[in-house]
């Protein structure tokens, strides 16, 4: 068994030199299927990356694509927070620039902005949503576009089963909203009535229910 620089057994099945863990490529990786060098952590492409998943450099977190990134699903370079997309962003779901908060798109901004519902302004922020009730009853829709096949099914290969478009995947379909509805008691039905600016006709439209 190889040892790496610091004296520790590493595994056969690695390219590159100085590695600990197995199917690394590159140098100075700790982990499992790194490619690049000085990573720290699994499946990192890139450079002193500490995580996962990481593609890019000096990152610190777990799927961040870009460079010098501190935190998680970051797209861009220099983001601290979650789930940015653009650069030097500092907090979490931004889109743009230089943003100090969260949800905020553009660049240079330093508020929470608030949503628009119906395509007209309201007082709601996106964090407020997102913890409303309503929101919680809207999560209840089936509109996933894809669903896993199991081994029992007929159809399977070698894969144990494999992914399938579900119906609201193949079809610009209403049937997955119409079903939820129709499930839905009268006070839950009320609630979503009650989302700022509800408008019925645009609700129709993306939803196919008459309210």
């Amino acid at each position: 068994m190889k040892k790496n620089w610091n004296g520790k057994e590493i595994s056969e099945k690695n390219t590159g030199n100085y590695n600990s863990g197995n199917y690394n490529s590159g140098y100075f990786n700790t982990g499992d299927r790194n490619s690049g060098e000085h990573n720290y952590g699994d499946k990192n492409s890139g450079k002193y990356n500490i995580g996962n998943f990481n593609s890019g450099n000096f990152n610190i977190g777990n799927y961040n694509t870009g460079f010098q990134n501190f935190g998680s699903y970051n797209v861009g370079d220099g983001n601290s927070g979650n789930y940015n997309s653009g650069n030097f962003n500092s907090g979490d779901f931004n889109s743009g620039d230089f943003n100090v908060g969260n949800y905020n798109t553009g660049a240079f901004n330093t508020e929470t902005p608030k949503m628009r519902f119906f395509d007209k302004e309201s007082n709601i922020t996106m964090e407020e949503w997102r913890k409303s009730e309503a929101f919680a009853i809207l999560r209840k829709i089936d509109l996933s576009p894809v669903e896993w096949v199991w081994s029992e099914d007929p159809k399977y290969k070698t894969t144990g089963g494999y992914l399938e478009k579900t119906e609201a995947g193949r079809f610009n379909t209403h049937k997955p909203f119409l079903t939820w509805w129709n499930e839905l008691s009268e006070r839950e039905k009320e609630i979503i009535k009650n989302i700022p600016n509800f408008d019925e006709d645009k609700f129709f439209k993306i939803t196919g229910i008459k309210v």
